[in-house]
């Protein structure tokens, strides 16, 4: 199983976000919708890019390939230049796409993720900007975005309090979440390991507390997800995927913090949550989304089911007896399709196998683009042209026949469409410069030491001598600026 996960991770998700990078205006692209059409002028999350950093820096810490360390760099620039308030301080919420500020919320779980990603990425780079642009995050979380009984949520741009439309669900509105205060956890839980500061740790301490007392409800085996300002439950509801996401992250928190009492306190609660989100929400092939006041949700989401697989993980090697959470785990690994499948799927106009099949081929689009690359276009521009040509082409209606040869196929013909649109392009260009220069040579010759304005060539002149047609020097000046 290890060797299949590190295949996906390195042949299928890092090529994925390669591919989503933005050359021109920083960070990563904002936007690509279910039927893989990539929108370049979409808004741009903040949180999305603070992710995307934190994914780059620790591919890299694992995997120690210099190119995840680029793009870890490409992540951290866009954030640090765009998404950080230079005048209030902060991370905004949104970019537009060219990365003024679109949405300038500041909102808790946003300064969180941030921190996350910064910690990350100072651990793969050393760069000490980025570990003390954590701690000013951190700072600023402390005095500005908390009260005497937690954190609160969202603010304006210049920090005042704000209604939490963002993180409110189900019909409520909430003062405090538990989304916000878990992911804050995960922030410090990375600065505190990267960084020793001792202010974090005690913020680590408190909130591990506030969990334990506050949120955790040992009655219903479970967490309470909204709550008015003193963290009363406003909502009977039983979110699945953040119970078994807390689970292995407040672990994670007592690995790092290293305290045999307070491992053996959480340990209780987290076995718990581990233990009932099996027994109720696991249905032996996959997790249920939520239960909202006694009503199951049977939607199957995305991220659900990674952190299911992550928290029955670090189950199994907290109690190795319970052998039914490997059992669940390998459930869950056996949902991959073959390719076979998959394109059988996509003639049918399967969505879902249209995202897996984009996943499973972008690392021989890339190695394509790789193979076909010449000098006359960047051997990045090309990749970005190959993983288009691998969404266009899955995103096709009718195609006789759809397999990997077909799919390949598509993809070969769009790097070589782009190769020759590059080479033309480049053709044309050189010629216009050799036009410039034999314009601008022969005027130097025919007026050289004449400083009489009697001496000035008219155009229908100069394409005479030149044997231009009159069109081609009025092009060429309105080019050069001449033709004023």
């Amino acid at each position: 199983m290890r060797e299949e996960i590190k295949k996906h991770l390195t042949e299928g998700i890092i090529p994925f976000w390669k591919g989503m990078r933005d050359d021109e205006f920083g960070g990563y692209y904002g936007y690509l919708d279910y039927d893989l059409n990539l929108d370049k002028k979409a808004e741009k999350g903040c949180i999305l890019n603070s992710r995307i950093t934190w994914f780059f820096s620790n591919a890299y810490t694992l995997l120690k390939d210099e190119s995840l360390l680029d793009e870890a760099k490409h992540g951290y620039a866009f954030l640090k230049d765009y998404c950080l308030d230079k005048e209030y301080g902060g991370i905004y919420w949104s970019l537009n796409y060219d990365g003024t500020p679109k949405d300038t919320t500041k909102h808790t779980y946003n300064q969180a993720f941030c921190i996350y990603a910064l910690s990350s990425y100072y651990e793969a780079s050393g760069d000490t900007e980025a570990l003390e642009l954590a701690k000013k995050l951190f700072t600023l979380i402390e005095t500005t975005c908390m009260d005497e009984v937690g954190y609160l949520e969202a603010f304006t741009r210049d920090f005042k309090p704000e209604s939490n439309e963002k993180l409110s669900e189900n019909g409520v509105l909430a003062d405090k979440t538990m989304n916000t205060l878990l992911h804050v956890f995960e922030a410090y839980t990375e600065l505190y390991r990267v960084s020793g500061d001792e202010k974090v740790r005690r913020r680590l301490l408190w909130i591990m507390d506030l969990f334990a007392e506050k949120v955790y409800n040992p009655e219903l085996h479970r967490q309470e997800v909204f709550f008015d300002k003193n963290y009363n439950s406003i909502l009977d509801l039983h979110s699945y995927g953040h119970d078994i996401e807390t689970a292995w992250l407040i672990d994670r928190g007592c690995q790092v913090l290293d305290d045999p009492e307070l491992t053996q306190k959480m340990y209780k609660i987290t076995k718990d949550l581990t233990a009932q989100i099996y027994k109720v929400a696991f249905d032996g092939h996959s997790l249920a989304n939520e239960c909202d006041r006694g009503v199951v949700n049977v939607h199957r989401i995305w991220w659900v089911q990674a952190e299911t697989v992550i928290g029955f993980l670090n189950g199994y090697e907290k109690e190795p007896e319970k052998k039914e959470y490997l059992e669940g785990l390998e459930e869950q690994e056996q949902g991959t399709r073959s390719a076979e499948e998959l394109f059988a799927l996509l003639s049918q106009g399967d969505a879902m196998a249209q995202a897996e099949l984009s996943q499973k081929y972008l690392r021989a689009a890339a190695e394509m683009a790789v193979e076909m690359n010449c000098e006359e276009i960047f051997i990045a521009d090309l990749i970005q042209e190959a993983n288009i040509s691998l969404l266009m082409a899955l995103g096709e209606e009718g195609a006789a026949r759809k397999d990997e040869n077909w799919l390949l196929g598509r993809i070969r013909a769009g790097i070589r469409n782009a190769i020759e649109e590059q080479t033309q392009r480049k053709f044309e260009d050189d010629y216009l410069v050799a036009k410039v220069e034999k314009l601008e040579s022969a005027v130097r010759e025919l007026t050289e030491g004449d400083d009489d304005e009697s001496a000035k060539f008219s155009i229908e002149e100069l394409a005479i001598i030149l044997d231009m047609d009159v069109e081609e020097i009025r092009d060429v000046l309105r080019l050069t600026g001449d033709d004023k």
